[in-house]
């Protein structure tokens, strides 16, 4: 009898890379982060598609999740579902709070 598929392995089989092993972890380790990435790709797409006709800076989509993940695992979460075909970066651009202007992703709309 096979395996059975979980809806987080079917999520992270769509992500070429869903965690970048920066810190070259192994095993249960390594396990553990990219299941924590996988999930908070999942919670990032998600907000998109609750807003699904506006579009968002990382730093609207970080504080929008109540600050509950990293602002660089939000934007790494922005970068993949976008290399992924999920999200599409805008030409818009809004202040951050630190003053920077950033650009805006958005839901795509081709791939809802």
């Amino acid at each position: 009898m096979e395996p059975m598929t979980t809806q987080l392995d079917i999520f992270a089989s769509r992500f070429s890379t869903v965690y970048h092993n920066t810190t070259h972890l192994k095993g249960e380790e390594l396990r553990h982060e990219q299941t924590r990435a996988s999930n908070q790709d999942e919670v990032v797409l998600k907000f998109f598609r609750n807003s699904p006709y506006q579009s968002f800076t990382p730093y609207q989509v970080y504080f929008g999740l109540g600050q509950q993940f990293d602002r660089n695992s939000v934007r790494r979460a922005i970068t993949d579902l976008t290399d992924a075909g999920h999200l599409v970066k805008t030409e818009e651009r809004r202040r951050s709070p630190a003053g920077r202007m950033n650009y805006c992703w958005k839901l795509n709309p081709h791939r809802q």
